[in-house]
């Protein structure tokens, strides 16, 4: 099969290629004139055509070879630049004597047809097919000049007609699969490789058909089979290098010298220009990749001195940035007058490229336009447009230049002469110029998808998409290149923008790592300085920024206007903050000069005015700031720092309001509009608000706009105002509806509103109204559902991960709530505030579940940020829920110490000091806030301290402060409730009132509901309320409140006088518990109760150890002390009596007569007349026990010290 080899090499102009095969050939069969021929055809058509001449010449007189040879003979002498005209005219006679043969014109035409002159072989294809109709071989070269002709169809029919008579001709079949589409093409060659597996032109036709559609897959694996049967095939290397670059970006995997493989393999000149020109406009200007082309272009000159060889050659050489070298060969080009205009472009754009215009140049434009009239070339309409100053012009001729570049390929297939037409380097260099952002990014986005390889396209790209579509562009680049520090930079810039300044500083060190010299940029000075800022380090900060005013000459990677101006203003605003106003004053001074008579001249004005702000001089910065004019880019910003002067500083709210109505004066926009009425709604000017949103409406009158009118409804609290805008925005303002009809209980009507909205829209806010409802099991589910849609972005899964979690967590589905929240971890950086949230989430849950080493870790890693106040107080909870009671007061202090008005940190430590007993410890820290009587925090605090302090009255007025607190509300009125409870401030008429007040919306808050309503019935001592109570706590024992319900249980029964069935309730329950917060309360006193029944049975042993357990936990314990002096008192140990009695008379605010009246008597047993005597008056005197006392104490006291 080496004849059809040498045959499509040739066709495919891989001369180098055929004349190895027809090397072969001849080895095989050297006698072979047939493969003379083509061997010697082979070496004129590779341009030695000395060699050529020398086969051909001995083939002139053979007999069926000798047209041929002669017809390539003649072409061959008319390559020489001096022509043998002698020699010509002698052979084109030649041509007239030769008997024409079937075999000699078959091999005439096909020479001329390799030769490209198809017209001549059409004169001896028709002469074939004449005298000799049933040709096979005429139909098949019919076939291949028809195909040159673009008539497929023809060569089709020519084609099937040969493999009709000669079903093994590979060439027929080759020439029918270039005829067909692509499917068929490929099945067709399918069947050919299955019959010549070792054949290597079907898989080269096919490697270009997949190439084609782009089809990258098939592309490689093609490759990988043509390379095991020939390792040294030039075509699927130079695919591969193509490959590498147009689609993924791997620039590293190119070899470095890659072009050996083509002065190896194929030497040609033309093979040198196709893949150069073609790579070197895909690299992304790469140094290494573009000097090897201009190397393979050198080698195209010397093989073929052809004024396009030259012209590219300087194409590329400008693309490496040598203009001088380029402009040199651009120069010597110009005698060529047919090349003129081409060469002078390529100069023009040299002096773009280098700043340079001059008269010169701009003389070579005119005469551009002149010699090009109305057909200018792509280039030249770019000059034109690089010179035009109106902006809008300029774009539409940028635009006109870029779309011409797309439509060259319209009717071209993807390869290496589509990617030379398309020229994605020029376009990119063209959007440079352009200030159309929406042409820009389309444009971009469709290169891209044609050649999702050019990282610089992605990064040009990224540039200009709003920050969510940058974020993918940019993710894109660093998938295709991990370590371009340029797009680390931008994605800090992006985080920066977002306000994430955490992994802004993450993308900066990982820049900085891939490239320590951008440790000299400007750029990543600039961001390092805003990282700096956010996190209050102002000198760190000042350092980075002046490091970045350091290297400003730095013009490979010179700042952009506006991000000059974000350095001299933030770079004022740090010496502002540490107090260096002189450098400050300097750096605005410096900014006016490199900003000068650009947009931001302007924003350095507002810069200057927060220097004399920061000054305290008021007074000049208002004076600057009421200079900028409503003509002046700044004067909206300007109005707005009047403003927050006013409202802040002078506290003026008529003032405040009056910047922004000026502002609507000046520009009357709904955006100004929309300010005004926050404006007013912040100075408690509803009315007005309400007023200017609806001119505001009239301007504007769409979806949108009833929007804004809504909030504003809201923010008045007019809320059936705001439902009303909110129904006429239709879809769009369904959701905010939804979310405020959830605020309102209005769950059924928010539930309605939100089923026409799709589902990963509706969810969070479905799931919180089901929540209200108490339906948890429902919105669990409809969470779970929508966690398996598809295309969610990761902000919508994370939320419906968190969700989740919280409501398996109330559902106490503890094990689920935790997976939930470990798979959204997942989704979140590590040191992100959402991967903070989820954690301290997780902690609570661990603690609650008492997996304390869990809770632990996790509030470890949360402590390396010391300003996480959240993870310390966990800790402190951590401490205090180990009964480590010191180290929990400890971290609760600190917490405060930091943030006084941490209400829940405050309220832990009264607990914490009420367990210790040193409760007037917290004096200290109470009086610290004793000024924030506003907040619902503080009075929980305060009837907190207090309740355990057993000042009631005073207890009750502060919890009835915090009762209607959505955070405090309802633990306050628990608290009040219990007080109620206590059987020595008993009022069951007040318990009841405040239980209708208790508004439970969580199922434990149901639970706690239904249990202290069945104290309060088990209080009243009925017989059928105690049997309802029984009842209930029987039903909550089954539950989570076990044991606060087995304590319910056991007082009723002691209530019937059933007392072992109350013994067998806590002995099943109580003595098997250990301590946990939750339910601390009831299992004290679970523990009393047992220790009160085993006293009255006369097991006083049992009794002391169970009081001392108590006390463990609970030093202040009255009730327990009170037991201690019972048992002491019983046993005569009046001394130890004495000692407990007066701890619990102190606890009790010396305010419980019975615990008095029995200090009293124990004193009087001891003979401590005088001691008890006091008490006694210190006792109520009102109690009817009084009169008791008097005569068994008082008086005999008396009467005993009057004895002495």
């Amino acid at each position: 099969m080496d004849y059809e080899l040498v045959q499509y090499y040739l066709r495919k102009k891989y001369y180098y290629s055929a004349q190895l095969a027809g090397n072969r050939a001849l080895q095989i069969n050297q006698n072979s004139y047939v493969n003379q021929l083509y061997y010697g055809l082979s070496f004129v058509l590779h341009n030695k055509l000395s060699k050529g001449l020398t086969i051909l010449d001995t083939l002139v007189k053979v007999t069926d070879v000798g047209l041929p040879s002669t017809l390539v003979l003649i072409h061959t002498h008319k390559q020489f630049e001096v022509q043998d005209t002698s020699t010509i005219n002698t052979l084109e006679q030649y041509v007239n004597d030769y008997n024409h043969s079937e075999i000699a014109l078959f091999h005439a035409a096909n020479v001329l047809i390799l030769c490209g002159y198809n017209q001549n072989a059409k004169t001896y294809v028709d002469k074939l097919l004449s005298e000799y109709p049933s040709s096979v071989d005429g139909y098949l070269v019919k076939g291949w000049l028809e195909f040159q002709d673009n008539k497929l169809k023809n060569a089709r029919n020519c084609f099937r007609a040969v493999l009709s008579q000669k079903t093994d001709s590979i060439e027929a079949y080759l020439g029918e699969v270039a005829t067909l589409e692509i499917t068929d093409a490929i099945q067709m060659l399918n069947q050919l490789i299955v019959k010549f597996p070792d054949f290597l032109p079907p898989f080269l036709e096919k490697l270009y058909l997949y190439m084609s559609i782009r089809n990258w897959s098939e592309v490689l694996e093609t490759i990988d089979r043509i390379l095991d049967i020939n390792p040294k095939c030039i075509l699927p290397l130079m695919v591969k290098i193509l490959y590498n670059l147009a689609v993924v970006g791997k620039y590293e995997e190119v070899p470095d010298q890659f072009f050996m493989s083509i002065e190896e393999l194929e030497p040609c000149s033309h093979i040198f220009v196709q893949w150069s020109s073609a790579i070197v406009r895909i690299c992304g200007q790469h140094k290494l990749i573009i000097n090897e082309c201009i190397r393979a272009m050198q080698i195209a000159v010397d093989l073929d001195p052809s004024i396009n060889n030259k012209l590219e050659l300087a194409y590329q050489i400008y693309l490496s940035g040598q203009y001088e070298e380029a402009i040199k060969i651009y120069a010597d080009l110009i005698k060529d007058e047919e090349h003129i205009p081409k060469a002078i472009e390529g100069i023009v754009l040299c002096h773009i490229a280098m700043n340079n215009i001059n008269v010169e140049v701009e003389k070579q434009i005119e005469l551009l336009n002149e010699i090009r009239g109305e057909l200018k070339s792509i280039e030249l309409i770019f000059i034109n447009a690089y010179f035009i100053k109106n902006n809008e012009s300029k774009s539409n001729l940028i635009k006109s230049a870029i779309d011409k570049q797309f439509d060259s390929i319209t009717n071209l297939s993807f390869g290496p002469e589509y990617l030379i037409k398309l020229n994605p380097n020029m376009i990119m260099f063209f959007m440079k110029y352009l200030s159309d952002s929406i042409y820009k990014e389309i444009a971009l986005e469709k290169l891209l998808s044609i050649c999702p390889g050019l990282i610089n396209g992605w990064i040009m790209l990224g540039n200009i998409q709003n920050i969510k579509k940058a974020h993918q562009s940019l993710e894109r680049v660093l998938e295709l290149d991990s370590t371009n520090s340029e797009a680390h930079l931008m994605v800090a810039n992006l985080f920066i923008k977002q306000g994430n300044f955490a992994n802004a500083s993450k993308s900066l060190d990982l820049g900085l790592s891939y490239n320590l010299s951008i440790s000299e940029w400007p750029l990543y000075n600039l961001l390092n300085g805003l990282v700096h800022k956010h996190f209050g380090k102002d000198n760190d900060c000042i350092q980075a920024l002046e490091n970045s005013l350091n290297n400003l000459s730095n013009k490979q990677h010179a700042l952009e206007h506006n991000d000059l101006s974000s350095l001299f203003i933030t770079l004022s605003e740090c010496y502002c903050n540490v107090e260096k106003i002189d450098k400050a004053i300097q750096t605005v001074n410096d900014a006016y000069k490199y900003l000068k008579d650009t947009k931001y001249e302007g924003e350095i004005k507002l810069a200057e005015a927060k220097i004399a702000m920061c000054k305290n001089d008021l007074k000049s910065a208002l004076k600057i700031l009421n200079a900028i004019k409503s003509d002046q880019d700044i004067f909206i910003k300007a109005q707005k720092m009047k403003a927050d002067i006013f409202m802040k500083t002078n506290q003026d709210p008529f003032e405040y309001a009056e910047c922004y109505k000026n502002l609507v004066d000046s520009f009357p926009t709904v955006e100004n509009m929309v300010e005004l009425a926050n404006a007013y709604l912040k100075i408690q000017e509803p009315d007005e608000a309400i007023q200017v949103i609806k001119k505001a409406l009239s301007l504007k009158n769409e979806p949108s706009m009833f929007i804004k009118v809504a909030q504003v409804f809201v923010a008045a609290h007019q809320y059936e105002d705001a439902i009303k805008y909110y129904n006429k925005s239709g879809i769009d303002g369904a959701l905010e509806m939804a979310n405020l009809l959830i605020k309102l209980n209005q769950c059924d009507m928010a539930i309605k509103v939100l089923n026409s909205l799709p589902l990963e829209m509706k969810v969070i806010p479905m799931a919180n109204a089901l929540e209200k409802k108490g339906k948890l099991d429902e919105a669990l589910d409809l969470l779970k559902q929508c966690s398996y849609l598809e295309n969610q972005d990761l902000n919508s899964r994370l939320n419906i991960l968190r969700r989740s979690g919280e409501i398996a967590h109330k559902l106490n589905q503890n094990d689920l709530a935790i997976s939930l929240y470990k798979q959204a971890l997942i989704h979140v950086n590590a040191d992100s505030e959402d991967a903070s949230s989820l954690k301290i989430s997780l902690a609570k849950l661990f603690m609650q579940i008492n997996d304390w080493n869990s809770c632990e870790l996790i509030c470890s890693s949360l402590l390396k940020d010391t300003n996480n106040d959240i993870a310390l107080l966990i800790v402190a909870d951590l401490s205090f829920r180990r009964c480590d009671f010191v180290t929990a007061k400890k971290h609760f202090y600190k917490l405060l110490e930091k943030q006084p008005t941490n209400w829940a940190a405050l309220a832990r430590l009264i607990e914490v000091c009420r367990r210790t007993n040193c409760l007037e410890e917290v004096k200290t820290s109470m009086e610290v806030v004793h000024n924030h009587t506003t907040q619902a925090g503080f009075h929980y605090c305060c009837g907190l301290y207090n309740w355990y302090g057993s000042n009631i009255n005073d207890a009750m007025k502060h919890f009835n402060l915090a009762k209607n607190d959505a955070e405090w509300g309802q633990q306050a009125l628990h608290n009040m409730i219990q007080i109620c409870l206590d059987e020595a401030t008993l009022n069951l008429n007040l318990a009841n009132k405040l239980i209708t007040e208790m508004k439970p919306n969580t199922p434990e808050e149901q639970k706690n509901y239904k249990l202290l309503s069945s104290y309060i019935l088990l209080e009243s001592k009925e017989k059928q309320s105690i049997e309802k109570a029984i009842s209930v706590f029987n039903e909550l024992s089954q539950e989570s409140y076990k044991i606060a319900a087995s304590l319910g249980l056991a007082m009723a029964f002691v209530y019937q006088k059933q007392i072992q069935r109350a013994k067998t309730i806590l002995k099943r329950v109580v003595l098997k518990a250990t301590w946990q917060f939750e339910e601390a309360e009831y299992l004290e006193r679970s523990w009393l109760l047992m220790a009160e029944l085993y006293f009255q049975s006369g097991k006083t042993n049992v009794c002391v150890e169970l009081v001392n357990k108590v006390l463990v936990y609970n030093k202040s314990s009255v009730k327990g002390l009170e037991l201690l002096s019972a048992v002491a008192e019983k046993e005569q140990r009046y001394d130890d009596a004495v000692d407990y009695y007066e701890q619990a008379w102190v606890l009790s605010g010396q305010k419980y007569f019975k615990i008095g009246y029995k200090l009293a008597v124990n004193l009087y047993k001891l003979k401590l007349f005088t001691k008890s005597i006091e008490i006694c008056f210190d006792l109520n005197p009102s109690n009817p026990e009084q009169m008791k006392l008097k005569k068994d104490i008082m008086d005999k006291a008396r009467l005993s010290l009057r004895s002495r």
